[in-house]
């Protein structure tokens, strides 16, 4: 090919001065025309790949270095300025020698001496306290509410889609935490879905530390707080499991069915006793049982939560029933005013209809009988028959439509017991709104102490959990789907209520030794909230995921927390410092805002009982008003008749 070029000369002395260009016609220099055989020889090539890397490449070996040699290296420590003569093991020549210089004249005029010297540096010590802080917290430290997401540990099953019901983490300082699922159509693929529950170390999370089987899903777990070894679980099918961890084979050993709840275990504690083997379980039936863990064939204590005759009687009055459901098996109706005046009698003079076997003590109060000879505590009669003491089908001639029993006793949600509040105080959420306190003490049953929350101040909807407050153990939080409540035992109305619409809550925590409590989400949010700072609002909102977030739980140092939600993620967060410690004026504070909001609240509620006062003495008089006018028109018509 012929190569085109054209030559420009120019002198040395030109060169690097400005260049000065004109326009021009376009004129052809060179054409190279189309050769067909260099076009036959043309071959297309596809893309060619190749992978280096700039990675300095190690060899492994093996060197011997040098041994370090260690000694050790004793000291013997020896009392000194005593004279030769003195043995210094022997106790009564040090004495002696002690005195002998006691009575020396030389002694007593260096002791004046040494004393003007050390009165003047107590003078000087005495006008300023030099062990006092005069600058407390001279620089401010920033506050650091840091929230770091360290660690995502995901379901690996994904051809079931999971949940996560339960986490707990251990008792003891280490890094362990248990997990349970459930599936969310469980019904449908009960027998193929896994029912595993998972224990892992945070310091390996890449595959589970161990795998706990379980027979059926598991809805609630709890550690031992005395033995962490001890998982106690409560399923979905009304049984009660426990897991040892120390042994090799982790199968659980499960209650029977047949003496077990009857809907499913909602949650589950562990009762402080001296051999600390005894747990309690409630559920949706409206019944609390305690367990020993050593023997699953048999409840040891089983209690009714009831409702009150008042509440019961106007829970049958304002039902709506349906007509098909009060018809007798002869066509009749059933009288509702009969019904509920026979069920507040028998309460009232008997407690329970049924008859008990000779030798077993009988509770009225509490629906349960104790065996003197076995030591054990069961219900009087079959489940099916009572709920909570209430007489149904046989015991009131078939009064009592069938199905309506479930309606006479609480409904049971979620448990908080907490050791250093009082090991016998038992505080149960119910799905009515209320919160009940229960009583277990060594040598008695199981007693309902107080209901916390009146017919206008009970929760909106049904409780998901209650939480003590760890800065003053009076007073706890309880949250349902639409807000918060904060109680004081003493009151049975809440001291501060919120309620906002902004989304659904599904569980609260509050931090340990901290004024920050904590709100899960629907939305995946997770709320920070500090009454010290803001009653309306959250001083943090912090996203998690794009899906419900259903559980959560603190590690014992308070820096951890654990969050799960419906897809199976376990999200790990760390806490800054300003979360986790709690200044003294911080705790001050926050028990002024909770006396002060106590005595607020009873002064309404003295209030409130005043105005039901004058409330029913207007009441009465008017009724008395009616009662003599309908006298005087009776005289009158009688004055009438006698004159006709």
């Amino acid at each position: 090919m012929i190569d085109y070029y054209y030559c420009y000369t120019k002198k040395k002395s030109d060169i690097g001065k400005k260049c000065c260009f004109t326009k021009s016609t376009s004129q052809i220099i060179g054409r190279i025309e189309p050769n067909e055989e260099l076009k036959k020889k043309y071959m297309y090539k596809e893309n060619i790949y190749y992978n280096d890397d700039n990675i300095r490449k190690f060899s492994e070996q093996y060197v011997n270095i040098e041994s370090v040699k260690l000694e050790n290296k004793f000291f013997y420590h020896n009392e000194g300025g005593w004279t030769k003569d003195i043995d210094i093991s022997d106790k009564q020549n040090k004495i002696k020698y002690i005195k002998r210089l006691d009575k020396d004249v030389n002694l007593i005029n260096s002791l004046k001496i040494l004393m003007n010297e050390t009165t003047k540096i107590l003078h000087k010590n005495n006008s300023i306290n030099i062990y006092e802080e005069y600058f407390k917290d001279d620089l401010q430290k920033e506050e650091n509410f840091k929230i770091k997401s360290i660690i995502i540990i995901k379901d690996k099953i994904r051809k079931y889609k999971r949940f996560i019901t339960s986490i707990k983490w251990s008792t003891d300082n280490t890094h362990k935490l248990a997990i349970s699922y459930c599936v969310n159509d469980y019904q449908k693929i009960l027998n193929s879905s896994p029912k595993n529950c998972l224990l892992y170390n945070l310091n390996q999370v890449n595959s589970p530390y161990q795998t706990l089987y379980s027979k059926t899903f598991i809805r609630c777990l709890r550690f031992n707080h005395k033995n962490p070894d001890l998982l106690l679980a409560g399923s979905y099918d009304g049984t009660v499991n426990i897991w040892d961890l120390r042994k090799k084979n982790t199968l659980c050993e499960s209650s029977s069915i047949n003496v077990s709840h009857k809907n499913i275990v909602q949650d589950i504690i562990w009762l402080q006793t001296k051999t600390n083997n005894h747990c309690l379980s409630i559920s949706n039936d409206g019944l609390c049982l305690i367990w020993d863990v050593r023997n699953f064939s048999n409840h040891i204590e089983s209690f009714y939560l009831n409702k009150d005759p008042r509440e019961v009687c106007e829970l049958v009055g304002t039902a709506n029933l349906d007509a098909d459901n009060l018809k007798l098996s002869d066509g009749g109706v059933v009288n509702t005013a009969n019904l509920v005046s026979t069920y507040t009698e028998r309460v009232s003079t008997q407690g329970l209809t049924s008859s008990t076997a000779p030798g077993v003590a009988t509770s009225s109060a509490t629906g349960t009988t104790t065996s003197p000879a076995t030591g054990t505590t069961t219900s009087l009669t079959h489940p099916n028959q009572v709920r909570g003491n209430i007489p149904i089908a046989n015991d009131l001639n078939n009064e009592l439509p069938s199905g309506s029993c479930t309606n006479l006793c609480y409904s049971a949600n979620c448990l908080e017991w907490n050791l250093e509040a009082g090991p016998s105080k038992i505080l149960v959420g119910s799905d009515e709104g209320y919160i009940l306190s229960l009583s277990k003490r060594q040598t008695k049953n199981l007693e309902m102490l107080q209901k916390y929350g009146a017919s206008n101040e009970k929760h909106l909807s049904s409780i998901t959990s209650i939480k003590r407050i760890p800065v003053n153990l009076k007073y706890f939080l309880s949250t349902d789907k639409w807000g918060f409540n904060i109680w004081s035992e003493d009151i049975k109305f809440p001291i501060i209520s919120n309620y906002y619409d902004e989304c659904v809550i599904n569980k609260g925590y509050w931090i340990y030794d901290s004024s920050f409590f904590m709100l899960i989400r629907k939305d995946g949010y997770l709320d920070f909230w500090n009454l010290l700072y803001n009653f309306n609002e959250p001083i943090i909102k912090h996203k998690i995921c794009n899906c419900s977030i259903t559980e959560i739980d603190a590690h014992v140092n308070n820096k951890y927390i654990s969050v799960g939600n419906e897809q199976g993620d376990i999200h790990i967060l760390k806490l800054g410092d300003s979360f986790c410690k709690n200044s003294s004026e911080e705790k001050n504070a926050l028990d002024e805002l909770f006396e002060r909001e106590s005595k607020r609240e009873k002064n309404l509620e003295y209030i409130r009982k005043q105005l039901n006062c004058i409330k029913k003495k207007k009441e009465y008089l008017n009724a008395q008003d009616v009662q003599i006018m309908d006298d005087d028109i009776r005289e009158t018509d009688r004055e009438y008749e006698s004159v006709i």
